[in-house]
């Protein structure tokens, strides 16, 4: 449905892509294209922090390194809209530095039923993150990012892994 975010990599500022604008609405599908360093991947980036608080690119954000947030910036978030089996939910990922000291914090994820106006979860521990995740969509944090993603050469790890990996997850789609 959308995707807001702020400070992730190249793409400084906060950034919103609403999927049911008439612009991708009136089209079955569209291409995230431009020059490199663009910014492109880091739109790929902000749904999978949105959603699983990591990205396929970076390990886990942990402890005082953040390299998800963009270089300078005080604080960074990304947020996702999305439906699935009947109910609209957004998965919203934070982090910031403390005004004073500059340090980084510990970031949170919470996920929001939007249709029960109601939390869902709220969590700042990745391997929560991920359980909640999959029990929602069905799908976890690596077979999302090899059916749903596919980015910069995951289309390859695809085709490459193991039968009965490639049928479990295309079993789950």
């Amino acid at each position: 449905k959308k995707i807001e975010f702020c400070n992730i990599n190249s793409l400084a500022g906060e950034w919103t892509i609403d999927f049911e604008s008439p612009d991708f609405a009136k089209s079955g599908m569209f291409c995230i294209s431009g020059p490199t360093g663009s910014g492109k991947t880091s739109i790929l980036d902000a749904i999978c922090l949105g959603l699983y608080g990591m990205t396929p690119r970076l390990d886990a954000i942990v402890g005082d390194s953040n390299e998800a947030m963009t270089y300078g910036t005080k604080n960074c978030y990304a947020k996702v809209t999305f439906e699935c089996r009947g109910s609209v939910y957004s998965a919203c990922w934070k982090q910031h530095r403390a005004p004073r000291t500059n340090k980084l914090q510990k970031y949170t994820w919470v996920l929001v039923n939007e249709t029960t106006c109601s939390t869902e979860a709220s969590f700042s521990k990745q391997s929560e993150i991920e359980a909640t995740m999959t029990r929602v969509i069905g799908l976890d944090f690596d077979q999302f990012t090899k059916s749903m993603m596919l980015a910069q050469g995951e289309f390859n790890k695809f085709l490459k892994c193991k039968e009965n990996e490639r049928a479990a997850i295309l079993e789950k789609l």
